[in-house]
């Protein structure tokens, strides 16, 4: 077994912890696009180049779940992209400045907690597709 390898995984850690912040970043990219379209009204242009980003992220973003849905349980996958919520609020805050409240903070806080513990469960390979390959052979 690899180095970089979990007991019981279907692909190695870096690769996992490489393509969801691939998808966290697409995802902000095309959240701040659409923000940046809203807030430009007749500026042809740079809304056409954020209609691009935005297209070009699903795209990719496509790409990336076909990668990790191969490799990882969706149960343990999909959940890690709520830390979208933070950092779309820090780049809100950062770009837009828009206002944290201390209500949004402890929601948020809350969210990054049940991130932390479904990372820290085992993620192992599916065992739905592990029954399905032993069917079809």
């Amino acid at each position: 077994m690899a180095a970089a390898e979990a007991p019981g995984t279907t692909a190695p850690i870096p690769a996992l912890c490489g393509a969801v912040a691939a998808l966290l970043l697409l995802n902000l990219a095309a959240g701040v696009s659409g923000k940046f379209i809203a807030l430009s009204p007749g500026r042809w242009g740079l809304i056409c180049l954020l209609v691009g980003v935005v297209v070009g992220s699903y795209a990719v973003r496509l790409c990336l779940w076909l990668y990790l849905g191969r490799r990882w349980q969706l149960s343990f996958v999909y959940p890690l992209l709520a830390l979208n919520y933070l950092f779309s609020a820090l780049a809100g805050r950062w770009l837009f400045g828009e206002r944290l409240s201390a209500c949004r903070v402890a929601g948020l806080a809350t969210i990054m907690a049940g991130v932390v513990l479904i990372a820290s469960s085992p993620h192992r390979r599916d065992p739905g597709r592990e029954r399905s390959a032993a069917a079809c052979s």
